[in-house]
């Protein structure tokens, strides 16, 4: 866990960290080192599994510029200090923008858009990463929060789609018209997520994983926990944190049904720890064969 920050995982993530810069200083030419080596935490931005590329760097056709990008000329590139370079092909690659969403031309209860919502909760935000106030029947898979940079998003969609299909599956068999979480429910777990995270290195870089401020924005990209974690919050929805519209009486079954079969399992449990002190006492088989015999009875 090396994203986390604290008395074990802090020294694991520095001894990693070592590991790293050592192999830097030894595959690139000490010219880059400057440049090459982070002087932020491990884990801060997303982690580079070498693919040679520190090797390439060897090569006297490659050379690496820091200077700015200034124009793009029908023949290649001009620098802030100047410099032109000439190029066949110019790859433009700069990264993610995962406020992308928030120009979703989409309009919930009320008239109010996507955009608006996302502004006034000061970037991205959504209910388990999954729902959002005000726009019912809306799911966002990879959603505000739930990419891990330390773990499989295609894992952390495949727990959003089961949640999601949860709440999908009563619609369309026409028990409820739709399903909304909560202002309230989504604020209080919103601010769980922002007081985790600022136990994690994740704060402690520019990266694009914030909203507006690269270096003090909200952020709104990272799970702050385990997978496992993720998947027990989302293992089934929490209905009273949800409105819905046409699905009361759904609601209220499926309450009694949780509830029923929360005390079923308590009862289980407490059935089975009953049995070892039977069998323990020697008394399990008068017991059981009573249960036999009036089996039929109960089942009438």
């Amino acid at each position: 866990m090396h994203w986390k920050v604290g008395p074990l995982t802090t020294p694991l993530r520095r001894r990693r960290e070592r590991a790293s810069i050592e192999m830097i200083k030894r595959l690139v030419p000490e010219k880059y080192h400057k440049n090459m080596i982070p002087t932020y935490p491990m884990g801060c931005k997303r982690i580079v599994i070498d693919p040679d590329y520190l090797e390439s760097l060897q090569r006297s056709n490659i050379d690496l510029e820091w200077d700015p990008i200034t124009e793009i000329t029908e023949s290649g590139i001009t620098t802030k200090s100047g410099k032109t370079y000439e190029f066949d092909i110019i790859c433009y690659a700069t990264g993610f923008d995962v406020e992308g969403s928030s120009s979703i031309v989409v309009k919930g209860i009320n008239g109010l858009s996507m955009f608006d919502y996302f502004n006034q909760e000061g970037g991205p935000t959504a209910y388990m990463g999954t729902t959002t106030p005000g726009f019912p029947n809306w799911f966002s898979l990879l959603g505000p929060n739930t990419a891990t940079g330390h773990a499989s998003v295609i894992y952390s969609e495949e727990i959003q789609i089961d949640y999601a299909m949860q709440l999908i599956e009563p619609v369309i068999r026409g028990k409820a018209k739709s399903f909304v979480p909560k202002a309230d429910a989504t604020r209080a777990y919103n601010e769980y997520i922002q007081d985790e995270l600022t136990r994690t290195v994740w704060t402690g870089c520019i990266s694009w994983y914030r909203a507006g401020d690269a270096r003090q924005g909200k952020l709104i990209a990272t799970w702050p926990a385990t997978l496992t974690y993720m998947w027990w919050l989302l293992r089934k929805p929490v209905w009273t944190d949800y409105e819905t519209i046409g699905g009361e009486a759904w609601v209220r079954r499926r309450r009694y049904l949780s509830a029923f079969k929360t005390a079923f399992e308590l009862l289980a449990a407490g059935a089975g720890l009953g049995a070892l002190v039977l069998v323990k006492t020697g008394r399990w088989e008068s017991v059981r064969r009573l249960v036999a015999e009036n089996l039929g009875s109960l089942l009438k």
